[in-house]
């Protein structure tokens, strides 16, 4: 069970007041209306649930052609196609499989977790009577979702074809991509 959001109303009556009960209540009486929208909401989420009116406006939000012929599942197997491309963009091997192939030698990815300049999940205060900007790992100046790639390499050829594979074929999933060498300076910026 989830600790944070689970809710004991005699608690919350005693220190917060009586408008608790009313609250309560309320919850009670319509609970049975928010589940099934609840439960509306999820199968309009699942593909193969969705009406023909919610498949094409996810089609049409991502950009994906209709034909004005094609079928209910016709779409659905477009939209599953569309998924199934971009479900692994996180993935380290998505960048560094494709630059092996251009380079010849297989590369390194450094996240922002790896060289330190975040920390998910994790909130660091010193235990002092003030704080600042630097006691909060998350507080960083450096963008959370930055990956840094030893590319192996500093031919501006190859280095120009690794960032029109990235950014025209790979789609990046990060904020910003540095594509540095082995000593970390940066040769590019995606």
């Amino acid at each position: 069970m989830n600790k944070f959001y689970n809710i004991k109303y005699p608690e919350f009556i005693e220190k917060y007041g009586s408008d608790w009960t009313a609250f309560k209540t309320n919850i009670n009486s319509w609970i049975d209306d928010s589940i099934s929208k609840i439960f509306k909401i999820r199968r309009e989420e699942n593909i193969n649930t969705a009406s023909n009116r919610a498949i094409e406006l996810k089609l049409r939000t991502r950009g994906i052609a209709i034909d004005p012929l094609d079928s209910l599942l016709d779409k659905k197997i477009k939209l599953r196609q569309f998924v199934r491309k971009y479900q692994d963009k996180g993935l380290q091997a998505t960048y560094l499989d494709p630059i092996e192939e251009i380079v010849g030698i297989r590369g390194v990815i450094y996240s922002g977790r790896k060289i330190k300049t975040w920390k998910w999940n994790t909130s660091k205060w010193q235990k002092q009577s003030s704080t600042s900007a630097n006691d909060i790992m998350w507080s960083i100046s450096a963008p959370s979702f930055t990956i840094y790639i030893d590319v192996k390499t500093t031919n501006a050829t190859l280095l120009d074809q690794i960032e029109r594979l990235i950014r025209n074929e790979l789609l990046p999933a990060y904020y910003e991509i540095y594509l540095i060498d082995s000593s970390f300076n940066v040769l590019r910026v995606i």
